[in-house]
């Protein structure tokens, strides 16, 4: 815990005892006493852990009530955010995740081993279909098995994103997405530490940027003027080209800030909201075009969840697609191969798409390379183009302190300069295989499908050597780890790209929110074409990917979200 000279309670502190309690390592007593010692008074101590013991139901509790205003099913990122704000508003709501409860696992509240994750019992792992231009590696599509979803394994990187892309998005989906009304909802999200124009300073995640004085990261971005980019702040510019230093959504003492540390445990203080975990929706209940609640499945038992109001998915690209098909709502090829009654036309699971991330070009360490990492590990991400000025920047290339995970050299041996293929052409699509929710989904994100997309990673591949090869960057590398030189030829170059390139693990597009529903499955507002009293909200409406890792704006399009169903807080001055 972070010590403070003060008796005056932090909201980190507070925070981590809400989880220690909610995850049954503290007593009631226990969380009383340790709260009482950071300074809260006794009383508002006591009332306290009433409510965080009256809110937490494990999947072994039975859960007495079978009606709810809302219900929310998935506690992603997205989820976490409605979970908040759908509480604060006195309505009675129950939130179902089909992951575990252990959110104060080392692996995520540590913001150094967040690698650890993926391939854990915290990931849910699922396999990729065959991708010919990948030379058929069996790749796997991560997402994260617990409270907070994959905003709580992942990297913590953190992007508002280029006005380019609402612009877009505002096209695609309607003037309820334009780009003023994300703005002002990425700013309820933001709480950026060392504070600054034009970014949010009273919003759930705190946000650091902790690179500023690791030597490498000055240096990078001087590599990048070198080859004709400027400097920039990338979260406080509408326009992202040019070099700038990373940001990420960690607490100074290296805690991950993401949405269960922050929006979920404000909820859990709230004795009208309640968690279930371990628990798989299995459908929703539909009466006509109406959706009343969800089929759920708890320690083997099947229950049966009524929504009053509404139920919004949140069960991210994959979770809320798949549910969406086995409750008969989706193309009728699908979920005919899938033995699934057709009940609602729409087209769930078209339009996958992913950032991809090649790593493996690794510099050798040069004697000013730091032996120590700051938080996030990341120095600098460059944003440049091969593609149109109407369009965000299609290449993102990310300078690290050290090497990439899981390498296992150490710190010190060297660092990584990674390019992202961010404005992808190539889609691909997500079915069920079966009418079991069990059964394993085909993904197929259709990777490097399109030639574009191929020529736009060798550019993402040339400007990595090129800016780690810079006269500012001499200082810290002795050249190009085998098997990549400089003087490679372009199939040479294109091979690699096939044998090393991976999934961005940005998932986004299943249920792709637009203006038509012969080519969208939701609305501006969020809200299922055809089927009253259903939503999708989280990264699976996105109609297109933002240039950015995406974690900041699917928090955003929650928000606006929430502010659709008249559920935002109003902006403090």
């Amino acid at each position: 815990m972070k010590k403070v000279n003060s008796h005056e309670p932090t909201g980190e502190e507070i925070d981590e005892l809400h989880l220690e309690a909610l995850n049954g390592r503290l007593s009631r007593r226990s969380f009383i006493t340790r709260l009482v010692q950071i300074g809260v008074s006794l009383g508002v101590a006591g009332t306290m852990a009433t409510r965080t013991s009256a809110a937490w139901s494990g999947p072994d509790v039975d859960v007495s009530r079978d009606e709810y205003d809302y219900i929310i099913v998935g506690a992603g990122s997205a989820g976490c955010v409605m979970a908040d704000r759908l509480s604060a508003t006195g309505a009675s709501v129950l939130l179902i995740e089909a992951g575990t409860d252990q959110v104060d696992q080392p692996t995520i509240t540590d913001s150094y081993r967040w690698a650890e994750n993926f391939g854990s019992e915290l990931d849910w792992s699922r396999s990729i279909l065959s991708q010919t231009p990948l030379n058929d590696r069996q790749l796997y599509a991560a997402a994260g098995k617990v409270l907070g979803g994959s905003g709580s394994i992942n990297g913590m990187l953190w992007f508002r994103g280029d006005v380019r892309d609402a612009r877009r998005w505002q096209q695609l989906v309607g003037p309820g997405w334009k780009p003023s009304k994300l703005y002002e909802a990425f700013l309820r999200i933001e709480n950026f530490l060392p504070g600054g124009a034009y970014r949010g300073s009273t919003g759930a995640l705190s946000v650091g940027r902790y690179a500023s004085d690791n030597p490498i990261t000055a240096a990078s971005i001087a590599g990048a003027q070198e080859l004709g980019l400027p400097p920039v702040d990338h979260n406080a510019s509408a326009f992202i080209d040019g070099a700038g230093v990373a940001d990420v959504n960690i607490f100074p003492d290296g805690r991950r800030s993401g949405p269960a540390q922050t929006y979920l445990v404000r909820a859990l203080e709230r004795n009208n909201f309640t968690v279930l975990t371990d628990a798989l929706v299995t459908g929703l209940i539909l009466s006509g075009s109406n959706c009343r609640g969800v089929s759920t499945v708890i320690d083997g038992k099947v229950r049966h969840f009524g929504a009053s109001q509404e139920v919004v998915l949140s069960g991210g690209t994959f979770g809320s697609a798949r549910l969406l098909m086995l409750s008969g709502i989706g193309p009728e090829d699908v979920l005919s191969s899938a033995g699934v009654a057709l009940r609602h036309r729409l087209p769930v699971g078209k339009n996958l798409h992913d950032h991809m991330i090649l790593p493996g070009i690794r510099f050798n360490a040069g004697p000013e390379l730091s032996l120590s990492e700051t938080y996030g590990r990341v120095a600098s991400h460059t944003f440049f183009r091969t593609n149109s000025l109407d369009e965000a920047p299609n290449i993102q290339v990310m300078c690290m302190q050290g090497l990439f995970p899981p390498d296992p050299l150490t710190a010190g041996q060297g660092f990584n300069i990674m390019p992202w293929l961010t404005k992808v052409k190539s889609r691909g699509t997500l079915a069920i295989t079966g009418a079991d929710p069990r059964d394993p989904l085909a993904i197929d994100p259709g990777y490097l499908r399109e030639e574009v997309d191929r020529e736009t990673m060798l550019a993402g591949l040339d400007y990595a050597i090129s800016l780690g090869l810079t006269d500012a960057m001499v200082p810290f590398s002795r050249g190009l780890s085998s098997p990549l030189n400089p003087a490679m030829t372009r199939e040479e170059k294109l091979a690699f790209i096939a044998a090393n390139i991976s999934p961005g693990v940005h998932f986004v597009g299943t249920c792709s929110a637009g203006r038509d529903p012969n080519h969208s499955v939701v609305d501006q507002d969020f809200r299922v074409w055809g089927i009253d009293g259903l939503r999708v909200v989280d990264g699976s409406v996105i109609p297109e990917i933002p240039g950015v890792n995406p974690q900041g704006p699917i928090l955003t399009l929650a928000e606006l979200a929430a502010e659709t169903m008249g559920f935002a807080p109003q902006l403090m001055s």
